[in-house]
């Protein structure tokens, strides 16, 4: 699926649902704002291929911060 396609898309398939660790196929596109130096950070590690993109890198920041979250 090309990139334009998938942004206009609302649901993707795979993930995991964050409150329940079950597995989920659905996930939608939301829009987030970020400050550009941290969005510098995230393309770095990005480019380096340290993290397969940006979508992946804010999923497993959010998933860990809603554990973190729940434990309190």
């Amino acid at each position: 699926m090309e990139e334009s396609a998938l942004a206009q898309s609302s649901l993707i398939t795979e993930g995991e649902d964050a409150m329940s660790g079950r597995k989920s196929k659905r996930m939608a596109n939301i829009t987030a704002t970020l400050p550009v130096q941290l969005l510098d950070k995230i393309d770095e590690m990005v480019d380096a291929d340290r993290v397969p993109s940006r979508s992946f890198v804010i999923r497993e920041a959010v998933r860990k911060y809603l554990k973190e979250f729940e434990r309190k």
